[in-house]
């Protein structure tokens, strides 16, 4: 998992709504959080200022109703090693990618990151996905937004990073990508 060299803090919310007046209803947005729109398929990131189109389709897009944790971790004050996460009792035969919120709790911080890793299961990427929360203060939430590869069998890996804290962390899935 190695040393960072650059750390961002992630602390995004996700937003879902029915039509693009909504969205530009939407309020207290920071720059880099996420919006789909229903009525016309279309996914958008807030720029700090305006709202940029990302995605103009989102067909083959599977958006849950409600958003199943499939990830709960409590307590957490070591490292976990990549851990398979099967995925198939919520997702179809044939999802390729899984839309994952994952948010993480502090409970306690000393110094150090606390984070998480996800990859396609069976890969060992040069960069994997990560969720880092630097310098994150206790008693917080923390949210962000990711996209993750699944195999052919709807599996995804996960590790946490805890360097010197305590830390809960869960996985709900937003949808996913067939």
């Amino acid at each position: 998992m190695g040393t960072e060299v650059t750390t961002i803090p992630v602390i995004y919310h996700s937003y879902k709504v029915a039509n693009v007046a909504a969205m530009n209803a939407l309020t207290g947005m920071r720059s880099g959080e996420f919006c789909i729109v229903d009525d016309i398929g279309a996914m958008y990131r807030y720029s700090g200022s305006a709202w940029e189109l990302v995605i103009s389709s989102l067909t083959g897009i599977v958006w849950k109703d409600a958003q199943p944790s499939v990830l709960t971790l409590t307590n957490q004050v070591a490292d976990v090693a990549f851990t398979d996460l099967d995925l198939t009792a919520d997702t179809s035969a044939i999802a390729t990618k899984a839309i994952l919120q994952a948010i993480m709790h502090c409970d306690s911080y000393n110094s150090g990151n606390l984070a998480i890793y996800l990859r396609k299961n069976g890969t060992n990427p040069t960069i994997p996905v990560r969720v880092i929360f630097p310098s994150p203060v206790a008693g917080k939430d923390y949210y962000s937004v990711v996209i993750v590869g699944l195999d052919p069998d709807e599996i995804l890996e996960y590790a946490l990073v805890v360097d010197d804290g305590q830390m809960d962390a869960s996985l709900h899935l937003l949808g996913y990508i067939e």
